[in-house]
């Protein structure tokens, strides 16, 4: 299993025609089916996510499944347990 911190922004200002409402409900449905733990960025538009894999390959299956994910900054930053 590996475990990441994804930090998604969308650019400002949003285009019109994006899909906000779509991208939350993706987000909200991936934290309800236990696939991530995700949280809004107090001050900032964007979400911040604790998402456990099996694969890479997972991983950005879920990030490319965001609506808006073509528009959106991805930040990925790689997490380890440590059992100092």
């Amino acid at each position: 299993m590996a475990k990441f911190l994804v930090i998604n922004q969308p650019p400002s200002p949003v285009p019109k025609r994006s899909a906000v409402s779509q991208c939350v409900t993706y987000f909200f449905n991936l934290q309800l089916e236990g696939k991530a733990r995700v949280e809004p960025i107090v001050g900032l538009k964007g979400y911040a996510s604790l998402i456990e894999t099996d694969s890479h390959e997972e991983l950005l299956d879920l990030l490319k499944g965001n609506p808006m994910a073509t528009i959106e900054r991805y930040t990925v930053i790689p997490l380890a347990d440590f059992d100092g």
